[in-house]
């Protein structure tokens, strides 16, 4: 029973963000990269706090698709916060959830200690060119670089993400 529950929940978080749109995905050669044309003119913090989209220029971006009801997500979150927190000076993470409610997105932010932003609950402004890929399943993590080009994309989870990221930002 509870291994059919889990392999049920597995499959759920797979399709669940199924249905997104498809484009190509940005790039640019610029060094000042905008960073609303990825993500939208807002983003908060654990708090609900605003936070400057501008907090992003010069850093690989990644932008993680999650929630606190799906198990392999559970695994990924805490390594990620530490992936983070031991490269904060040129990495960082834009939350992009999938819980069920603002409330479930909150409590889940505040339970991992998310030390990055995130866009709003149920948020429009994500571009199509991200959503697209995630139309895989969660967890899924899309890496940009400084300039906004898509550089990586891991959907689901495996204990090798680590070394992807950290190969992509020492170039």
């Amino acid at each position: 029973m509870i291994k059919n529950l889990f392999v049920g929940t597995w499959f759920f978080c797979l399709m669940s963000v199924s249905t997104l749109a498809e484009t190509k995905p940005a790039t640019t050669n610029s060094t000042a990269f905008d960073w609303k044309t990825l993500v939208g003119p807002d983003l908060i913090d654990a708090t609900g706090k605003k936070v400057e989209v501008s907090s992003l220029n010069g850093k690989y971006v990644g932008i993680y698709c999650s929630a606190i009801w799906c198990p392999p997500c559970r695994m990924f979150t805490p390594e990620l916060v530490k992936f983070a927190n031991a490269n904060k000076d040129k990495f960082a993470v834009v939350f992009y959830s999938a819980d069920r409610s603002a409330a479930e997105m909150k409590k889940y932010m505040k339970e991992e200690k998310m030390p990055w932003v995130a866009l709003p609950y149920q948020s429009k402004n994500l571009s199509p060119e991200v959503k697209k890929n995630f139309g895989g399943g969660i967890p899924a993590f899309v890496l940009f670089d400084p300039s906004g080009k898509q550089i990586d994309k891991i959907v689901g989870y495996s204990a090798g993400w680590k070394d992807q990221v950290e190969e992509a930002i020492k170039k």
